[in-house]
């Protein structure tokens, strides 16, 4: 699943994680570095950056003691990821009923 990681370096991160139980390690397949950037007209926006890579087969293990959190991201993060790594689905907004 697509996972935000904050490692205890600092580094933010997407990637597709999936977690081990029993060895208690943290897999990142094709992760991202997430930069929040400001533009000229003083908004944020994310740039992202390759994550180690160098890595056979793009993926990355770590204990997950080196890690701060994981979280769900937001479709919006999620459909960016997909863009760049997926299969290129965007998962549409949700519909509002307006009565």
């Amino acid at each position: 699943m697509i996972k935000g990681v904050k490692l205890l370096t600092g580094e933010e991160i997407v990637a597709d994680v999936t977690v081990d139980e029993n060895s208690k390690m943290l897999s990142m397949k094709n992760p991202l570095t997430v930069i929040l950037q400001p533009t000229p007209t003083g908004e944020m926006t994310i740039r992202f950056f390759p994550f180690a890579p160098y890595a056979e087969n793009h993926t990355v293990s770590l204990s997950v003691e080196k890690t701060v959190y994981v979280i769900d991201v937001d479709e919006g993060l999620k459909n960016q990821y997909n863009t760049i790594f997926g299969a290129g689905i965007m998962t549409p907004p949700p519909k509002k009923i307006i009565l």
